[in-house]
């Protein structure tokens, strides 16, 4: 898990997760800056990356991708969207669990999928990534 530089870098930290490193944290800071959403992202990874914003399209990636970022919706509504990496769990088969990848404390606990639909507010992921 890669961790965040600064506080609210956690999208730059999940580009460069999502990439495998080939984009790392430190860029995708200096282009998109802090607070980053995904929108954002999608445009500094460039083509073959898709963002969604909607329920339907946060469920159609959660099915189609084995890896993918998810901006959360807040626990308090003055808090900020915190960016993670989800991932369908080596277990997914059995047991329908998919692996959040934090990089707020390089955590990395398991959830369902209605925690995903839940608290996803917006995805993004390429049919190109691993």
């Amino acid at each position: 898990v890669v961790g965040q530089m600064t506080e609210t870098s956690c999208t730059s930290a999940c580009g460069e997760m999502l990439t495998n490193g080939a984009i790392d944290q430190a860029h995708l800071l200096s282009v998109m800056g802090e607070n980053a959403n995904l929108l954002q992202l999608e445009q500094a990874l460039g083509a073959g990356w898709t963002a969604v914003g909607n329920p339907q399209g946060v469920a159609q990636i959660a099915n189609d991708a084995l890896v993918f970022a998810a901006s959360l919706k807040p626990t308090n509504p003055n808090l900020l969207n915190h960016t993670v990496i989800i991932q369908k769990s080596d277990t997914y088969a059995e047991t329908g669990h998919y692996l959040v990848l934090d990089p707020w404390d390089k955590s990395g606990y398991l959830v369902d999928l209605a925690w995903v639909l839940k608290w996803t507010d917006s995805a993004i992921w390429s049919p190109l990534s691993p």
